[in-house]
Order: structure tokens, then sequence, then C-alpha cells
């Protein structure tokens, strides 16, 4: 078996009655996974670090521990959530199950910090400079989670939130060597809406119809105005990305883009 050192910090408003059924709780869990307890200390209240959930202190409890990574393991998960209290304490109609995504990474900064502050370590008889690096979000991270989030692999349709996609809007033509009539439609439902401050984009591109669907399916730009052959003088076929498309007046389209910039 190995030997392991883990220590518990519950609140500091935390009786001794329930630091107790704290210490029997882990007992059980690693008599259950064969594991001994070596040693258990009762470090008492103790300053933290830095304030977690307006506590500055804490009561800190320290096991010296003989074991397997099993047993490390439940640890670890019953430290994470305790169900049964929290649906005690959290109606069923106020929880949400979600999936989450991790944003932040590790900027690694090297000396270049910490030697214009002359923050050095003597080791061996020599000065070194300390490694410095932090924790935040990323740029990058943050484009990686936002596509995980917003990509609907099985449909292939990927839709950007408004507030961060590089358009609002794409005008899609159907193009003909002998008929320009959708471009025109397209050029003045793209000054329209320009003109009411929504960012476009306009695709004239001699490609097939139904292979720009899918590219702009992929690409994710959250609305789409579609002009076919014989584009209506009055009504556009509009879609958001997702969803089915309807034919609508072009005031229509811009007040439901509207309505989803404001929230």
């Amino acid at each position: 078996m190995n030997l392991y050192e883990h220590t518990i910090v519950a609140r500091q408003d935390t009786t001794q009655n329930q630091i107790n059924q704290l210490k029997e709780k882990y007992s059980k869990i690693i008599e259950k996974f064969d594991g001994n307890i070596v040693k258990t200390e009762d470090w008492g209240l103790m300053q933290l670090s830095y304030i977690i959930k307006n506590n500055k202190k804490g009561n800190f409890i320290h096991f010296k521990l003989e074991g397997h990574g099993k047993m490390i393991n439940e640890l670890e998960k019953n430290e994470k959530i305790d169900k049964n209290e929290f649906n005690k304490k959290v109606e069923k109609k106020n929880q949400l199950e979600t999936k989450g995504i991790e944003v932040g990474h590790i900027f690694y900064f090297g000396d270049k910090y910490s030697k214009p502050m002359n923050a050095a370590v003597d080791k061996d008889g020599k000065k070194i400079f300390v490694k410095m690096g932090s924790y935040g979000i990323g740029v990058s991270r943050l484009v990686g989670a936002l596509i995980e989030a917003n990509f609907d692999e099985k449909n292939e349709v990927m839709k950007w939130p408004v507030s961060v996609s590089p358009f609002e809007c794409a005008i899609i033509c159907f193009v003909s060597k002998n008929d320009t009539t959708s471009i025109e439609m397209g050029i003045k439902v793209k000054n329209f809406l320009e003109q009411n401050n929504i960012e476009t984009v306009l695709d004239d591109s001699d490609e097939n119809f139904s292979g720009k669907l899918k590219k702009f399916n992929l690409i994710g730009i959250p609305f789409q105005i579609l002009i076919g052959k014989n584009p209506d003088k009055n009504k556009v076929e509009f879609k958001e990305v997702g969803n089915d498309s309807k034919m609508i007046s072009l005031e229509e389209a811009l007040n439901f883009i509207k309505s989803k910039k404001i929230n």
C-alpha cells in the first residue's frame, strides 16, 4: 500500500459535532477501499491564504493514510458534492445540470518579470531567477469553447452567438449568368440592413446554391436571407441557423435580428 497525506478544510462555522461526523464519513470510505488511517490530526481553526466563499478561516483536519489510488479517487469524488445535502438545501426547480467547458489555461512567463523585479532564489550558491506564470482566460481557448458549445455535429451546423459572430446576417444569392435579378435584390437587402446597423456579408459567387447553404451552415453566421431564382419583391426567405426558413417582410427580418442583438 502507498502512504498518503490528505487535508480537509471545513467551514469556519463548522461545529465539533459536524467535524466528528466528517471524520466518521471519511473513515468509512477508507475502510471500504481496504485503506488504513495511520494518524488523524485536528489542526483547528486556521487563517486561509485567500478568502473562499466569504470565509477567512477554516477548520483543518489532516489524515495520514495507507491505501491505493481508488481510495483517494473516492475521497476526492465525495469532496466535490454531497448530493443528499445538496438536494435538501436546493429545490429541484432551482437545480440545473449542464455541460461545462474550461476556458482558462496557463500562461508561462519564464523570467520575463522576475528579472526586472530581481525575484531570485539561491540554489547551490547560484542566483536563479524564479519562473513565473498565470492562469486565466485565453482568446484562443474561448474560440474553441464557443465552437464546442454551439456546433451541432449530427447536422453539421454551427451557430455563433450574435455577440461574437463576425457578421450578423448572410445574404445568399442564386447566381445565373443570364439573370442578375437575385444579385440586384441581394445588394438592396444588404444596403437596407447595413443602413440599420446590421453587419452583413453577401455571397454572389458563381457556386451551386445548395453548396452555398451547406457552407454557411458550417461558417455559422446566425441569420441567413436566401434569395432564389425568382425573388419575391415584398418578402424574403429568412432563416435563423438551426431552424426552418420562413417568408417574411424585410422589416420583420430586421426587427427579429435586432431583438436577438438586445438579448
